[in-house]
């Protein structure tokens, strides 16, 4: 995200800072001489930011007032991106899932999940199109996953896939 301010007097102003307003306080994230600043990795969210000219007066900087925030609501791009044809097969107690992904140049892990009742538990994160679920008790399982990848510098999750059904039957005794 990038920052861009004016200011009527340039001649007596030798630098700017840029500030973070959290709870009407301001941190100061950066000094710099340009009327632009580049924020980078903001997180999603309400953000406020304000600038503060500085000059040197006497041989010490002096800051002027900081003008009035402004307010930016940081909003993820929607990512509406599943893993298609996504199987599981059971052999013994072992559940192996594979699944193949359209995008996968832009992917840059999955993220695996058990569905019960509707709500998925992330099993593990990968990087294959592959996952082997090991000591899986008997019975009915459904499995889902959901690719991820970085955008605006931070690793979002994309929608999962439908879930797929598996049962798993313990072996008999001969």
């Amino acid at each position: 995200m990038t920052l861009t301010w004016e200011h009527a007097v340039e001649a007596e102003v030798e630098a700017y800072g840029v500030y973070e307003i959290v709870g009407g306080k301001g941190t100061l994230l950066k000094v710099v001489t340009a009327k632009t600043y580049t924020i980078s990795d903001v997180t999603e969210g309400d953000h406020e930011y304000a600038v503060a000219a500085r000059k040197k007066i006497d041989g010490s900087w002096k800051v002027g007032t900081r003008c009035a925030p402004v307010a930016v609501n940081v909003v993820a791009p929607e990512w509406d991106d599943a893993p298609i044809n996504l199987t599981a097969t059971a052999d013994g107690t072992t559940v192996i899932l594979t699944w193949d992904h359209a995008a996968e140049a832009e992917v840059e892990a999955y993220g695996v999940y058990e569905i019960v009742g509707g709500k998925g538990t992330l099993l593990k994160v990968v990087t294959a199109k592959t996952y082997t679920i090991s000591d899986v008790t008997e019975g009915d399982h459904e499995y889902a996953v959901a690719a991820r990848k970085k955008i605006d510098g931070s690793l979002k999750v994309g929608t999962r896939c439908a879930p797929v059904a598996v049962t798993v039957t313990l072996p008999t005794a001969a």
